[in-house]
């Protein structure tokens, strides 16, 4: 019953193999010729293996499969094939490196695409058959109990609940469970207990962290005499890698605006004329250290939406919701203005979503560790985007925050540019609360825009 430790980082072997097969039996159908024929001694094949061995680890492809749906992994698989057919693709037009035809590279791409899937999809298939774990859940029955108790599928099978778990309740209940996941709210000593308790019986155990633990992450540990100490620095991002950021802002976001701006000239048009009131829709938000600033976004409501309600979240099937604002929202296209936001320096691509300074408030009274996500600038998108959900807890999503600014690299960013892609197409991410829900959350309210 146990899942599988470690990464399968010695699957790349299969996935360069089958790379190299898709090549070599699109050159057979494309060329006539014999197999022996196909021109290994060329640059263009060890520099496509090459950038194809780069994406694939770089983007975790080879993390927790028994913990992914199958769904997720055909997402992975057809983003990263198509970041590598970009990057051959660029490399075909501009350089005299790659000896591929652009149409050879498509069918090879495809034909590659099949082959990972097919391949995974057994792997994958295997894993699961031994990767359901059964857990307890320790915590107070509150909604993010609920939450996991609420789950159907996945990797793992609640097998039972209670609010803390002793020796005498574990030899009772959770011997048969194969996990321990500890909520957040225990003391230091009673987690210790428990996490001692679950190892003395040979179970995992997944502990969601309290917000200040976070910081700890990746800390150095250093000896002073004959004590060892762990040396804990600040939420920040360096200079230098602040320098980095504002560059691939600058030239993102020109790149984007062009790209992009005959939708941006469309929408400016169809907005109005589908519902009444203009295109844009304006709101202060708090920027890096604090500092106000105006965020711009496509209109997705009927014009003054907050006027009766208030800010409130925004729920299945809201009846504000324009009918062109509901593919806006799903598609994440109304965040587009935006981009000139970050042109400006008031935002960043990748970075905590910015919120009004009357939430900032509330969450630096409930979260002592708020004030740590304003150390760098908000984002159009960031880590919490692309792995919570619209719906996901205020608390939880400080934790990507946080995680996000203590583990900060220039990679990351590109890893999370590229996973916005592959959210777009997930609309569960982008629904909105449900109103029987969102009654259990009064005083939890946010932004609806």
């Amino acid at each position: 019953m146990n899942q599988p430790k470690g990464n399968f980082a010695p699957f790349i072997f299969i996935d360069m193999a089958l790379l190299l097969s898709g090549f070599w039996i699109i050159y057979h159908l494309f060329e006539g010729q014999s197999f022996v024929d196909f021109p290994f001694h060329t640059a263009s094949l060890p520099l496509a293996i090459g950038i194809a061995y780069i994406i694939l680890t770089a983007f975790g492809s080879y993390k927790r499969w028994g913990m992914k749906s199958f769904k997720n992994l055909i997402y992975s698989v057809f983003f990263i094939m198509s970041i590598l057919g970009l990057f051959i693709s660029l490399g075909i037009v501009f350089t005299p490196w790659f000896a591929f035809g652009l149409s050879y590279l498509v069918v090879s791409i495809s034909l590659q695409m099949l082959l990972m899937l097919l391949v995974r999809f057994l792997v994958w298939s295997l894993i699961r058959k031994r990767a359901i774990k059964r857990v307890w859940l320790i915590g107070n029955q509150d909604s993010k109990m609920h939450h996991f108790l609420d789950q159907k599928e996945g990797w793992y099978r609640i097998c039972g609940s209670s609010q803390t778990m002793k020796e005498d309740e574990f030899e009772k209940y959770g011997k048969d469970a194969d996990t321990l996941l500890i909520g957040s709210g225990f003391s230091t000593k009673e987690r210790v207990e428990m996490v001692q308790l679950a190892s003395k019986y040979g179970k995992e155990t997944l502990v969601i962290p309290e917000l200040y633990e976070l910081g700890i992450q990746g800390a150095e540990t250093y000896q002073m005499e004959d004590t060892i100490v762990f040396s804990i620095r600040p939420f920040h991002i360096h200079p230098v890698q602040q320098f980095l950021k504002r560059g691939m802002d600058v030239i993102g976001s020109i790149s984007l605006i062009l790209l992009t701006s005959p939708l941006l000239i469309l929408l400016a048009w169809l907005i109005p004329l589908t519902s009444p009131g203009p295109a844009l829709y304006k709101q202060q938000r708090l920027g890096m250290k604090g500092k106000p600033f105006w965020i711009y976004k496509f209109r997705s409501m009927v014009a003054d939406a907050e006027n009766k309600t208030g800010p409130v979240l925004a729920t299945v099937r809201d009846p504000r919701i324009t009918p062109i604002g509901s593919f806006m929202r799903a598609t994440r296209i109304d965040e587009l203005p935006q981009l000139f936001n970050v042109l400006k320096g008031e935002m960043s691509l990748i970075g905590p979503r910015p919120e009004r300074e009357y939430f900032v408030k509330q969450f630096n009274k409930q979260f002592p560790d708020y004030h740590h996500r304003l150390e760098v600038k908000p984002g159009i998108t960031g880590l919490a985007q692309v792995y919570a959900k619209y719906t996901t807890s205020a608390e939880d999503k400080l934790r990507f925050d946080l995680a996000y600014v203590k583990n900060y690299s220039f990679l990351s960013d590109w890893k999370i540019l590229t996973l916005t892609l592959k959210v777009i197409f997930q609309r569960e991410q982008a629904e909105g609360v449900d109103l029987k829900d969102s009654m259990k959350s009064v005083g939890k309210k946010r932004a609806i825009h």
